[in-house]
């Protein structure tokens, strides 16, 4: 008696881990984004309320999908956000085969494989892939981990590997005489579903025990999350008061929540210049565990005042790097609204530094020293002087006039003439003025000192808008020229 044809279960378990780099070249956009500026650009995007999507790839990946794998891409994109945000921390994926397919069958000769035998192990594993291409529709797993990778890099900042697997997904029907009769595509029973998996090995700086696998470490996101909404609530919670005693809160929350990490310092981690993310983090999220150096201290105090609104348009903050006492530091310039800029180092404003009781924040330096191409201000805490230096990579990303410190406040009653037009502070209204404040404009240096080009600002606005710029040359020009125009007084100081 012939026995029925029998459903055999032909591959166990097939599994595929591929390296991110080895992305198809219609996703490549994806793989030239680092771990590193992936991180960081999703740390901006949780912090600003920016998107954190539309990456590199910018969702032309995700168009070039079928229709199934298109739902698996939104669905692991979902799963990775939620990794991201550290709200889950397994990263292997779980998906049900029904929720894509139906069951199907295909013979051998329809897929091209006709008189195909289950012992001709060659033909059967071809003819195996061939019918998972013709049941599923090309359906591919790998396509879709790199298509979500491609177009959302920074979602996907805490990956090493693709990873999938699936098994009982292809089953084969064979005869008594070992031929094949057809290929059946494999869904399972709603009590007994198909199920595969699909997702993302964890690189070891983001993974539960520090190893490549499937755990995340929850802690970071929720980190970041939580370092977002301490900095929200410090603005909404001082958003009423006045300009200079916002700035003021703002450094009493940071050192509130955080302490100077004494270690990391010795050790040179985390700290100057190199303005990680991570110190911004660590600084606002009110873990007592993760504290910082200067750099996380000047980057709190900097991004809160971009989250902030100011009374007077003039108001704001610059992240510094160069030298304090002659180490390496970090720290703030603020511009308030006379139109000056004040030293704010909150590092050495916590407790137990020399500016505790507020002498080194919205600070007016007391003397001024040339050091060869540096120039150094020096500031009294009380009980000694401190000196600060800008490095040479601050001077070649801000201007003079924004790194041109406020002394002494009798030097400035002194200079400020209420001359309009009287640019170099000489007494007249000439050509020579038009001059200065050109050069001034083109950020020129003083030929004898070397130093940035100074102006008497207030005089310098001739157009009374509170800034200084080419508009007012323009109008200086014109004035000089004998056109019927008016100099006004500056509003720089308050006086116009």
């Amino acid at each position: 008696m012939k026995r029925k044809p029998v459903l055999v279960f032909v591959l166990v378990l097939a599994l595929m881990i591929g390296s991110l780099g080895t992305a198809e070249e219609v996703f490549n956009a994806g793989s030239e984004v680092s771990r590193e500026e992936a991180l960081r650009v999703y740390l901006s995007g949780v912090l600003y309320d920016a998107p954190k999507s539309g990456g590199p790839g910018s969702g032309a990946a995700r168009k070039n999908l079928s229709q199934a794998e298109q739902k698996l891409y939104d669905q692991v994109l979902e799963q990775a956000k939620k990794v991201a945000a550290g709200e889950q921390e397994d990263t292997e994926f779980r998906f049900v085969m029904g929720d894509y397919f139906e069951d199907k069958s295909a013979t051998p000769e329809e897929i091209g494989f006709p008189g195909l035998m289950a012992d001709d192990e060659q033909s059967f594993d071809q003819a195996y892939w061939k019918a998972w291409d013709a049941l599923t529709g090309n359906f591919d797993l790998l396509r879709v981990l790199m298509a979500v990778k491609a177009d959302h890099p920074y979602e996907l900042y805490w990956t090493d590997q693709y990873y999938h697997s699936f098994s009982n997904t292809i089953l084969a029907r064979i005869g008594e005489d070992g031929a094949v009769e057809c290929f059946v595509l494999n869904t399972g029973t709603e009590e007994m579903p198909v199920q595969f998996t699909a997702g993302y090995t964890v690189d070891t700086a983001f993974s539960a025990d520090g190893k490549t696998g499937f755990k995340a470490r929850t802690e970071i996101g929720a980190a970041v999350q939580k370092a977002a909404e301490n900095a929200r609530r410090i603005v909404e919670a001082h958003a009423g008061e006045s300009d200079v005693q916002k700035l003021k809160s703002y450094k009493d929350e940071i050192c509130r929540m955080v302490k100077y990490n004494d270690e990391a310092a010795a050790k040179g981690v985390g700290a100057y210049g190199t303005r990680s993310p991570w110190s911004l983090i660590w600084a606002l999220d009110g873990d007592e565990t993760t504290n910082v150096v200067c750099e996380g201290y000047a980057q709190a105090f900097q991004y809160l005042c971009e989250l902030s609104s100011f009374t007077s348009p003039m108001v704001r903050s610059i992240y510094v790097n160069g030298f304090c006492g002659g180490e390496n530091h970090a720290w703030n310039v603020v511009r308030l609204s006379d139109g000056e800029n004040y030293l704010a180092d909150v590092t050495n404003s916590d407790e137990d530094t020399g500016g505790s009781e507020g002498t080194l924040f919205l600070a007016r330096y007391a003397d001024k020293k040339v050091e060869g191409i540096y120039t150094g201000y020096i500031y009294d805490t009380g009980f000694s002087y401190l000196m600060y230096q800008f490095d040479e990579d601050t001077k070649g990303l801000y201007s003079g006039s924004d790194l041109r410190m406020a002394g002494p406040e009798e030097e400035y009653e002194d200079d400020v003439t209420d001359m309009p037009g009287d640019v170099n502070d000489d007494g007249t209204v000439d050509g020579r003025d038009a001059i200065h404040l050109m050069k001034y404009l083109a950020e020129e240096e003083d030929p004898e000192t070397g130093e940035p080009l100074m102006i008497q600002e207030n005089n310098a606005d001739v157009n009374g808008d509170g800034a200084v710029d080419e508009k007012d040359l323009l109008r200086l020009m014109r004035y000089l020229g004998g056109e019927d125009v008016e100099l006004l007084a500056g509003a720089m100081y308050g006086n116009g």
